[in-house]
């Protein structure tokens, strides 16, 4: 993804309609099919989804995030509609995202994002390079616990509901 802007400052009606949302809250465009897997024989097969713009708006409380996504099995294989039937993608598979996020405040996350105990979030083996102190983490099927992942300079708490205490104390 290629970053665009920051966002707007912008109260969101959250409601899954998109009205609310304009080309003023682009934060990172990317290209649609630019996954070289979907030109292979069994590309059809693939999981179907390209994530192609990440959009931005935030008021004196919340943060607003909306990302678009393609299918690209539309390019490829138009007449094909396995990838998107019998709810094969957003109730069989899991396609977890994970957003990093600097919000400016002196509690960085350590240890790249990994775990206190050395792991990562939901075994995803990602980790960030980048300084952040929050990480929003979803998934398209409810398989994981959707949440907003805190931390320390000991690294991220595996659980949201966890203390932010520092390691080892009770």
């Amino acid at each position: 993804m290629n970053k665009t802007g920051m966002g707007v400052q912008k109260t969101i009606t959250v409601d899954g309609a998109v009205d609310d949302w304009d080309s003023s809250m682009l934060i990172a465009q990317g290209a649609a099919n630019d996954d070289p897997r979907v030109y292979r024989p069994d590309a059809m097969y693939e999981l179907p989804t390209d994530l192609y713009a990440l959009y931005g708006a935030y008021d004196d409380e919340k943060l607003y995030l909306m990302w678009e996504m393609t299918n690209v099995q539309d390019v490829v294989a138009p007449d094909e509609e396995y990838p998107l039937t019998d709810g094969t993608l957003y109730e069989q598979m899991n396609l977890p995202m994970f957003i990093a996020v600097d919000t400016g405040k002196s509690d960085t996350i350590g240890k790249n994002g990994k775990t206190w105990d050395g792991g990562t979030l939901w075994n995803s083996g990602i980790t960030f390079e980048k300084s952040f102190n929050r990480l929003i983490a979803v998934s398209t099927n409810g398989g994981s616990d959707a949440a907003i992942y805190a931390g320390s300079g000991d690294g991220l708490i595996r659980r949201p509901w966890e203390k932010e205490l520092s390691r080892g104390s009770n």
